[in-house]
């Protein structure tokens, strides 16, 4: 379904080193190719100026003229040219080697002999060379400087390599013996424990170490047999620096090159190490490599050939050519290592679809960042808090898109099997059968399949992920979470939300128009009673109704969910999920207007009674307990006009000239510093008031309570005033639904986490129908 996007990997090397020196043991492919950046922009010409640019003045055919042979191929980095690949188009020769060529053939038309037999010697002489060196020079460099450079010393192995050179990045983990000149798991962890590691690699899709113990070798080390034994390999990836694309805008050239880090190079790197520890796998498929490359150059062939040799002597040289060859072509590399150890490399969404990642904010709600399953925290062995979870949807995409292993889980999700009859056992596609037949009967496949079984789709719909941990009586986190990665990782499962023909499903907008004609024939294959694709895709989007309604037959259920499966597992069509806001009407806006009126004037009054009772106080001589007592009233007073509400404007005018009689009846018979505060309390009187307020105190406007759960004081009493009047249970039911009424969450969500029935949630919209507002996003 994902369009094909070109590779950027462009070679893989596996460069050793030992007493003799640093060399490059083996490399593929055999001529790299680099698309050519040019540094001004060229301009499309007519043919007459075509003309004019191939005469000996123009500028193209004096900078091809003073261009070194190397530089003649503006694809090939290496610059070379096997006897054998005349036929390749794209390998044309150096200008030089044009010049030659045509002289000698002119040479030999219409000459003697021995002049044909000199020309001949010279061919072959020319031949011999460029297949020299093929044998020495790669990527524009010798090899031997090559490898010079991709052989650090001891104090930079065991961590992450990484070099740039103009467009051409290295990546790689080289690893090397223990001082002793043995290679030992404990150096190995030793090593990142010096440089300050922690036990699981930060972003490493692994989740281990080299040379971790819970991967325990099998056999004890052999002791070297080899002349020259190895003391380092690097498993090296050459990489074309990207471009930058607005597809990953955010992607800087070091989380790109992370990326390939911890999905491949590590990856490779771990089994080939523990091979090395096990039996001396490396030394001895590099000694191999390296009598038949000795062999070959002697021979005369070329370097395909000596490719095509080492791919049935070696069997370290055919898993480095089916890392390249998958990897290049955006699909999964399944690899074994000396028979022993099974590596299943792949590259993560982002890079295989990055026109998707664009679209997903199109299906995705922002999420609730104040919610408690995105801002949970875990601590380290040495003390730090990490968030456990991004802390913005940003993060949180580029997170599940950077990743092999699928999106966060959440317990109220399920699982979606990609293959029809996974339940039996055995895939039913050709091309997994190699893969599948590699972890048949292995320990955790008899695991995966126990939990499969629990996913077949029925009409009741599909277990979530808490279900079937209770169900089978596994740890939600420990034991349900790791083995739908497992699945996630293998392609053989996805997540969705639970599939019910009851739920209302739009076409997707990741689905690309170039794959319908395919999908059109399958679907007409399995479905023979159903419309063409086509037809039922529109029907399904000229409106939005429950999936069940598109096939208007009672007694074909079944088949509709036959229809809904297929569709969700070629990924055409995408849930359109319920979800909730909070809304405050006009009723409810003068209601708690009117509540707040009455408060006010609760307040009002008990300041004239505060008023008389100094009155009283001083007439009868008390001046000094009067005044303290009133201090404590009017400091009360305060509190509560604080957190009163406004009146309507004549009300609330004909209230503070009452209040200013009052205290003006008084203000004689008052010390300075009690007048000031009577001048503050005024004051707060109108600043208490919302700006906003008098703009629809006469005719207020309905609005949206953004987030019910942190409310404002008036959102607060707006919500006091829908609740009033109703009964218990609506009221308590009600407060707590508050927090998922931002329009965040979904109804399997909010009924797995609230622990309610379906019922339950529609009986308490059902009461608060003129308040909570309903609408579909996917």
């Amino acid at each position: 379904m994902s369009q094909h996007v070109s590779s950027p990997l462009l070679a893989v090397l596996l460069v050793t080193s030992s007493s003799r020196g640093p060399s490059l043991s083996f490399r593929f492919p055999r001529r790299p190719k680099l698309e050519k950046r040019y540094s001004k922009v060229r301009y499309l010409v007519a043919k007459q100026e075509v003309k004019q640019e191939s005469q000996p003045t123009s500028q193209r055919q004096i900078s091809d003229s003073s261009s070194s042979e190397e530089e003649g191929d503006a694809l090939d980095l290496d610059g070379t040219t096997d006897d054998d690949d005349h036929s390749n188009i794209d390998a044309t020769p150096a200008p030089s080697s044009r010049k030659e060529d045509a002289e000698v053939a002119s040479s030999v038309g219409g000459a003697s002999a021995a002049t044909k037999e000199a020309a001949a010697t010279v061919e072959a002489a020319e031949h011999a060379r460029r297949r020299k060196r093929a044998y020495e020079q790669y990527l524009g460099y010798d090899c031997e400087t090559l490898a010079s450079l991709l052989a650090p010393k001891r104090e930079l192995c065991h961590q992450k390599f990484e070099l740039v050179i103009d467009d051409l990045a290295f990546v790689g983990h080289p690893v090397c013996v223990d001082k002793d000149g043995k290679w030992d798991v404990e150096e190995a962890s030793s090593d990142e424990e010096l440089r300050g590691r922690d036990d699981t690699r930060r972003g490493s899709a692994s989740g281990y170490r080299i040379g971790s113990p819970d991967h325990a070798l099998a056999e004890p080390s052999r002791s070297s047999t080899i002349a020259n034994p190895m003391t380092l390999f690097h498993f090296v990836l050459v990489l074309d620096r990207p471009d930058p694309s607005p597809d990953l805008p955010a992607l800087d050239l070091t989380s790109w090159l992370q990326i390939f880090y911890d999905n491949i190079a590590f990856k490779m790197t771990a089994a080939l190490f523990a091979e090395e520890i096990r039996c001396q796998y490396v030394s001895q498929e590099c000694d191999k490599i390296g009598a038949l490359r000795e062999r070959c150059m002697d021979d005369g062939q070329s370097y395909s050939s000596f490719l095509t040799h080492a791919n049935h002597t070696s069997s370290l040289a055919k898993s480095i050519q089916q890392v390249y060859s998958s990897i290049s072509l955006s699909s999964n590399a399944f690899v074994t290592i000396n028979e022993s150890i099974e590596a299943h490399l792949q590259l993560p969404p982002m890079l295989h679809e990055p026109s998707k990642m664009m679209k997903m904010a199109d299906i995705e709600t922002p999420i609730d960042i104040n919610d408690a399953i995105f801002t949970n925290t875990t601590s380290t062995k040495d003390g730090r808090v990490l968030p456990s979870r991004p802390i913005n949807a940003e993060q949180l995409m580029h997170e599940e898109w950077s990743r092999t292993t699928g999106p966060f889980l959440l317990p109220w999700k399920t699982l979606l099997l990609l293959r029809e009859n996974h339940e039996h056992g055995r895939p039913d596609d050709p091309d997994d059968a190699s893969e599948y037949s590699a972890f048949a009967d292995k320990g955790i496949e008899a695991w995966a399949r126990k939990f499969t079984s629990l996913m077949k789709p029925t009409l009741d719909g599909v277990p979530t992920l808490a279900d079937s941990a209770d169900l089978l009586g596994w740890n939600l986190e420990e034991d349900i979470y790791p083995m739908v990665r497992h699945l996630i990782y293998y392609r053989e499962a996805r997540v969705i939300d639970v599939p019910r023909i009851q739920n209302y499903y739009s076409v997707s907008p990741l689905f690309e128009l170039a794959e319908l004609a395919k999908l059109s024939t399958s679907w007409s294959i399995k479905f023979l009673t159903l419309p063409p694709l086509p037809s039922f895709l529109a029907t399904l989007s000229s409106a939005l109704k429950p999936f069940s309604m598109q096939i208007n037959r009672r007694d074909q259920r079944q088949l509709c969910l036959d229809a809904l499966i297929w569709l969700l597992r070629h990924e055409i069509v995408v849930q359109m999920h319920v979800r909730l806001r909070l809304v405050a009407n006009e009723s409810c806006k003068r209601k708690a207007a009117i509540a707040r009126d009455q408060e006010r004037e609760r307040i009002r009054k008990k300041r004239v009674l505060i008023a008389e009772r100094r009155k009283k106080e001083e007439a009868s001589g008390e001046m000094v307990d009067g005044f303290s007592s009133f201090g404590a009233s009017m400091q009360a007073f305060s509190a509560d006009l604080s957190q009163s509400a406004p009146v309507f404007r004549g009300e609330r005018d004909e209230g503070i000239k009452t209040a200013k009689k009052d205290r003006g009846r008084t203000r004689d018979q008052s010390t300075p510093k009690q007048d000031e505060m009577d001048d503050s309390e005024d004051d707060e009187l109108y600043l208490n008031y919302d700006i906003e307020f008098e703009q629809w105190e006469t005719q207020p406007i309905a609005s949206i309570i953004a987030e019910p759960s942190r409310a404002s004081g008036d959102e607060n009493e707006w919500i006091a005033a829908m609740v009033e009047g109703k009964e218990a249970w609506q009221t308590e039911r009600m407060y707590k639904l508050l927090p998922f009424l931002n329009g965040k969450h979904t109804v399997d969500e909010i009924v797995y986490r609230l622990e309610w029935r379906r019922k339950d949630l529609r009986a308490v919209l059902a009461a608060f129908r003129e308040d909570i507002l309903t609408f579909v996003h996917p």
